[in-house]
């Protein structure tokens, strides 16, 4: 064992370094995604031990199961890096990250409307982050079924709405869409984080009414 270097310089304490919010968002991030991982890859982990122990039959089922919760594990993965990882250089799909997420985790249950869907300004990294963002976060508000639609309006300004029986925001998604951290959960985190993409772009709007909400956003400066 070597001595201690005399006179060495000592990193700050990571808490200077990292605010402990900071922290605490990231770790409400990860939560979600595991959330939403775990759900299909234990579908599979499960599938794949009963493959050894049925006949035929119950192996084609249990393969098609498996089948399933593997399109439905790569397509949530898909969509959860572009909208919370870093993209460097290149051109993003959100418009098939999300189609293919829909269909995926939501079969038939939620129906894209999305006109303007082969504008080039949805490659853009920075664009693409903000709608899926805006997309997850209106598809919490519908509790199951519905429609999400997506539109460029006035060539600068991005607008999603969710639409359903059931669709609404609560108060804790709104508190979290105002930017109040004191409310953040995994459920919600979402919500805080497409508040702070907005930030520098003039900010989030957001409105509502019964069966129906609808989220507002400027495009990041050079999406303009």
């Amino acid at each position: 064992m070597t001595d201690p270097v005399p006179d060495a310089t000592l990193s700050a304490p990571l808490l200077s370094l990292v605010p402990a919010v900071d922290i605490e968002v990231m770790a409400l991030l990860c939560t979600r995604l595991c959330h939403d991982l775990s759900g299909p890859i234990g579908a599979i982990a499960a599938g794949t031990e009963l493959l050894s122990d049925g006949d035929d039959d119950f192996v084609q089922e249990t393969a098609a199961l498996l089948s399933h919760s593997a399109d439905s594990a790569v397509a949530r993965l898909r969509l959860l890096r572009a909208a919370l990882g870093v993209l460097h250089g290149g051109t993003v799909a959100p418009v098939q990250t999300l189609e293919d997420y829909l269909h995926a985790v939501h079969g038939t249950d939620i129906t894209l409307d999305w006109p303007e869907k082969n504008s080039h300004v949805w490659e853009q990294a920075d664009v693409a982050r903000i709608i899926l963002n805006m997309a997850l976060v209106a598809i919490d508000t519908l509790g199951g079924r519905g429609t999400i639609s997506i539109h460029l309006v006035t060539s600068n300004t991005i607008v999603v709405r969710a639409t359903g029986k059931r669709c609404q925001f609560t108060p804790t998604l709104l508190a979290a869409l105002e930017g109040n951290r004191q409310t953040i959960s995994a459920r919600t985190v979402q919500a805080y984080y497409l508040a702070c993409l907005t930030a520098d772009s003039g900010g989030l709007g957001h409105q509502s009414a019964e069966g129906w909400i609808e989220l507002s956003s400027s495009l990041p400066s050079q999406g303009k």
